[in-house]
């Protein structure tokens, strides 16, 4: 009977070392269940007129059982910690490797930005030496024409002969004589209004044939002061955005003075002393922010 008994404990030992090896499987069996399980199987193997006599067995059995299930427990706990922490292991692996991927990628975003921002200035440098010969002129009063009637050279007879039909350049060569200001006719490339989108008087574009008569022109510049009659160099948008900011600065008293030559912004900044005084080119919007303050 011993023998039964032993064997049915060997055959359940080896069941659970079979399911331990196996992956696990039963690892939800509680501790009391396992106790009630070897309970049952020894008192079955048991007659019953023998279970008083053998009450020391018995114990002896139970402290047996409960030694195979604290063992049992503990090597099912130290099989899930395993896990657990090969777990965590391989995921915190894992999520260095998308960090590192995601960290790339915004290095390869900053290169990009970079070469995005290089070029986009390289192209404004070449919009901008494109009108290197322009000048706009506002506030003169013309009876405007078309680009093509502009471009279109008369002969000085027509224009005798109907004044009303003299071309923009030549009503605005007229207007600027009335200031004192010379411009020359085979000095100029181009004459047209443009667009005016219902101001009045219309913006006049003229375009010189050469950098050193735009400069003379601009030159004759403060003739005009108090006329109500500008000239200005032909701006890109990010230039007129510069300078636009550098005269509200001026006006700010934020730095001293601010003009354009050549389509390039410049400033003068405050200084107490004239050392302390210096005369910069703004090519970035972002430059002027230290002179905010």
């Amino acid at each position: 009977m011993v023998q039964l008994r032993e064997n049915r404990i060997t055959r359940f030992q080896e069941r659970q070392k079979t399911s331990m090896d196996s992956g696990n499987q039963q690892k939800g069996l509680t501790a009391h269940k396992l106790f009630t399980d070897l309970q049952r199987a020894f008192f079955t193997s048991m007659p019953s007129g023998k279970r008083t006599d053998d009450i020391e067995e018995l114990k002896t059995f139970i402290q047996k059982m409960d030694k195979t299930i604290t063992d049992l427990s503990q090597q099912m706990k130290e099989s899930n910690q395993k896990l657990h922490q090969e777990s965590n292991k391989k995921l915190l692996e894992e999520m260095q490797q998308l960090r590192n991927v995601v960290q790339a990628q915004k290095e390869e975003m900053k290169k990009k930005d970079l070469q995005i921002a290089i070029l986009q200035e390289q192209v404004d440098e070449l919009d901008q030496k494109s009108r290197i010969n322009d000048v706009i002129i506002t506030g003169i009063k013309v009876r405007p024409r078309t680009h093509v009637q502009a471009t279109a050279r008369r002969s000085e007879e027509d224009s005798d002969r109907n004044p009303d039909n003299e071309s923009v350049e030549q009503q605005v060569i007229t207007k600027l004589r009335e200031f004192g200001i010379i411009v020359k006719s085979k000095h100029i490339q181009e004459c047209y209004t443009l667009p005016s989108g219902g101001r009045k008087p219309p913006m006049v574009f003229m375009t010189l044939t050469n950098r050193k008569n735009k400069i003379a022109l601009l030159k004759q510049d403060p003739k005009l002061k108090g006329k109500n009659v500008f000239l200005n160099e032909n701006l890109t948008k990010k230039n007129a955005e510069i300078a636009r900011k550098a005269r509200q600065l001026r006006k700010d008293g934020k730095i001293m003075a601010t003009w354009t030559a050549n389509c390039k912004v410049f400033i003068k900044t405050q200084g107490s002393s004239p050392e302390e005084i210096k005369t910069k080119v703004i090519r970035r919007l972002q430059e002027l922010q230290v002179h905010e303050n």
